[in-house]
């Protein structure tokens, strides 16, 4: 509980340290944009079915004393989830200027340029997503309940000092924030 508190308020940090530093216009509208491309491929491959699917398989043969087909499991599940979430990374890499007019809706077309490079700059932090979705999974069946909680804290805290450190130190603009995030995911 305590950990998804922590989410919830570095969320709200996360948003005020992005609305403070690049205000509320184009360029946050950019990397709103950007997000939803990312965002679309979690959400397509894991979106919590992924790990549901998962854990008990791996917990039955766990907590049965079969260890090595647990494992074998996994190494099933995390290379398919390799090869899907690469070849969904490569598609969304392709044709990210299309997806990213699909969804511009009413914004205008000064956002897309650093959306279509925002979003690119985000799809190999989902390649970590959906691997580490397997793997915190392990921690959940193996009743290690402290990986799981802290991971989205620290990809909040990448996109926090992303948008904090980097246009001070680099002169980066909203971009920061997609850095942030990528290394805050890996």
């Amino acid at each position: 509980v305590a950990a998804l508190l922590l989410s919830r308020i570095l969320g709200l940090v996360r948003d005020t340290v992005m609305f403070g530093q690049f205000g509320v216009g184009l360029d946050t509208d950019a990397y709103r944009l950007a997000i939803l491309i990312p965002d679309m491929i979690f959400m397509l491959v894991a979106g919590g079915g992924l790990s549901s699917a998962f854990i008990p398989v791996f917990s039955e043969y766990w907590h049965n004393d079969k260890r090595e087909e647990a494992w074998k499991v996994f190494s099933v599940v995390v290379t398919l989830t390799s090869i899907v979430a690469i070849v969904l990374i490569v598609i969304a890499w392709i044709f990210t200027p299309q997806i990213i007019r699909y969804f511009q809706d009413v914004k205008p077309d000064a956002v897309v340029p650093d959306a279509i490079f925002m979003s690119r700059v985000l799809l190999p932090a989902q390649f970590a997503f959906l691997v580490g979705s397997v793997l915190l999974a392990t921690l959940y069946a193996r009743r290690n309940f402290w990986g799981p909680a802290l991971a989205p804290n620290v990809y909040n805290i990448g996109i926090i000092l992303g948008a904090a450190i980097l246009p001070w130190a680099m002169g980066f603009g909203v971009e920061s924030m997609a850095w942030g995030a990528l290394v805050g995911a890996l």
